[in-house]
């Protein structure tokens, strides 16, 4: 690759040469491509999305909305984007350091994934026994988020549609969090039938 940058600045100056060359990559869904799905709801998306402004791949680094794409999947239950938002949680980028919350979060994905708990005991070494203790009860207590319903799904009358309705509880409030406006009130996710 950098062989054929080469050659296109000798022959044609760098007006041909793209601008980030060494981090081009043929086969990853555009920008605009993964928003459109991220805006939809696609956890994978989020998480993926949330990595390119983290990054500042192929946007400008933004950890602001790293977090907050992170958090969107991380609060349906992408174990990558767990781990992801408990590192943040960690190093303190974007938030305040919390060692709880990155902990929680870490934990939880570990829960999902072997591969993230060397980032949970990581932090746990640098935490006192109460707050792990508290890290512990917020994962037990953590529901995921419902997943919304694609948007033109076909859901026949009667049929529930698979979602996991998350309670609104005393860690929320004690976070500054409430209901994703995304998904509403609970009562909007159930047919009309089960109101």
């Amino acid at each position: 690759m950098r062989f054929f940058a080469v050659l296109l600045l000798a022959l044609f100056g760098t007006a041909c040469v793209p601008k980030d060359i060494y981090n081009y990559h043929p086969f990853r869904e555009p920008v605009s491509q993964l928003s459109q799905a991220a805006e939809a709801g696609d956890t994978k998306a989020q998480f993926k999305l949330g990595g390119r402004y983290y990054n500042g791949d192929e946007v400008l680094q933004n950890y602001g909305e790293a977090f907050r794409w992170y958090r969107k999947a991380a609060e349906r239950g992408h174990a990558g984007a767990q781990n992801s938002l408990g590192m943040m949680y960690f190093e303190g980028k974007s938030v305040p350091r919390d060692a709880v919350q990155a902990h929680m979060w870490l934990n939880l994905a570990a829960s999902q994934e072997d591969k993230f708990a060397e980032n949970r005991d990581y932090v746990a070494k640098r935490m006192t026994s109460e707050q792990i203790i508290k890290a512990q009860e917020m994962a037990r207590e953590w529901k995921p988020l419902a997943v919304p319903v694609a948007q033109g799904a076909a859901v026949s009358q009667g049929e529930v549609p698979n979602v996991v309705v998350r309670k609104f509880g005393e860690r929320d409030a004690a976070a500054g969090l409430g209901h994703s406006p995304e998904v509403g009130p609970v009562d909007e996710l159930l047919p009309q039938e089960a109101k």
